[in-house]
């Protein structure tokens, strides 16, 4: 498929199909490519293993370096399987390899600009909390509860505008700013099939991080993993779905 806008018949069907897709036809579009790729199954498996098996110290560290190779590859997948490219196992890996420190770039990118909006947001009512004192409990509640809110929403905002950083950089090509620059510009909220993704990604996410006893460490791993892959190829079908 060809960003610049070819207008041949594979590129003008490619596209209708890429559109016309709902949410629920997305999530089953997901699932299918894990058929068609199988390589993704094998990936996230050892993904899985590795973060089970591994050390307590390791752990974070292999989980955090594995969703960016595992993201990365369904990205290519999918973008392979959506007709933007095409590549075998064997590129779309080396891509992977390659792309790391770009994309690791691109999210320290992303904390730092919501961490300096966030505190932007925040400086007014921190100047009331410095400024009121202890003594006048009404104002610090008041102060206090409007920084929390302001927090919240701006730092909500943020993780979805950068919903897509991976995305540009894996698909798209871009590189640290660019691809914050293009995720912020692809990512319309307005649009409910944005919303309901990045809802449910976080919802589910956060259910299984917090949603688990101490004894289920493996199988709240194994799920992660599982629900990281299946997102990754949502993620990947909005990126291509907004920039053709």
């Amino acid at each position: 498929m060809d960003e610049d806008g070819c207008n041949c018949i594979r590129c003008r069907t490619e596209r209708y199909d890429v559109q016309r897709r709902d949410s629920v036809d997305v999530l089953v579009w997901s699932f299918s490519l894990f058929r068609r790729y199988p390589s993704i199954l094998f990936l996230f498996g050892l993904i899985a293993a590795a973060a089970v098996f591994a050390p307590v110290s390791a752990g974070g560290v292999g989980v955090f370096v594995g969703a960016l190779v595992g993201r990365g590859y369904v990205n290519l997948c999918a973008a392979n399987d959506l007709g933007k490219e095409d590549t075998d196992i064997g590129d779309r890996m080396v891509r992977v390899v390659r792309k790391l420190p770009t994309v690791s770039a691109a999210l320290f990118v992303s904390v730092v600009i919501g961490g300096v909006v966030a505190l932007l947001f925040a400086a007014p009512a921190l100047i009331v909390l410095e400024n009121a004192g202890l003594d006048n409990l009404v104002t610090v509640s008041v102060a206090l509860g409007v920084l929390v809110l302001v927090a919240v929403f701006v730092l909500l905002l943020l993780y979805a505008k950068f919903l897509l950083v991976h995305e540009a950089c894996f698909i798209g090509g871009g590189g640290p700013v660019s691809s914050v620059r293009k995720s912020w510009g692809v990512v319309r909220l307005r649009r409910v099939k944005i919303v309901l993704v990045a809802g449910s990604f976080s919802v589910i996410i956060g259910l299984l991080v917090f949603g688990f006893e101490d004894g289920g460490g493996a199988l709240r791993t194994v799920a992660s993993v599982g629900t990281t892959a299946v997102y990754s190829a949502v993620f990947s079908h909005l990126y291509v779905e907004r920039t053709l």
